[in-house]
């Protein structure tokens, strides 16, 4: 075992780390960079957790099309209060207008007139005809 010298180990400080790349965090993580020597565990959890803490950086930043659907939201809720008020408001004007027309009462004996205008009742004979023409 004469030939082989033991393995460099590779230390990178934390502000070395910070300015890598994430392609460059990414090449360490899936082990693709040069092979100078091994990275000590605490310096893999160190690259680790710098590429964790960019994504949720990036992933806590909201997506464009979450404003648009708050502003058509808002949208929406104003035209559908608008427009709650404008049939309110107009059952309310129909309202006062029934109450202000005058409604004219009809007498029983007036209904009895006018229905029998429309269909003439037929002519029955008085009730002493009808007990002298019924049998006994």
């Amino acid at each position: 075992m004469q030939g082989t010298e033991p393995l460099k180990r590779k230390s990178l400080s934390r502000a070395e780390i910070e300015a890598m790349s994430d392609d460059e965090l990414l090449n360490h993580i899936h082990g693709e960079e040069e092979k100078e020597g091994f990275t000590p565990l605490y310096t893999q959890m160190a690259i680790v957790n710098e590429f964790k803490q960019r994504q949720s950086i990036k992933l806590s930043q909201p997506h464009w099309s979450t404003n648009w659907s708050f502003t058509l939201a808002a949208f929406g809720l104003v035209i559908s209060i608008a427009s709650f008020w404008v049939a309110y408001s107009s059952l309310e004007l129909s309202k006062a207008s029934i109450s202000s027309q005058r409604i004219k009462t009809i007498s029983t004996k007036e209904v009895l007139t006018s229905l029998s205008k429309v269909a003439p009742a037929k002519k029955r004979p008085p009730l002493d005809a009808q007990k002298a023409a019924r049998p006994l």
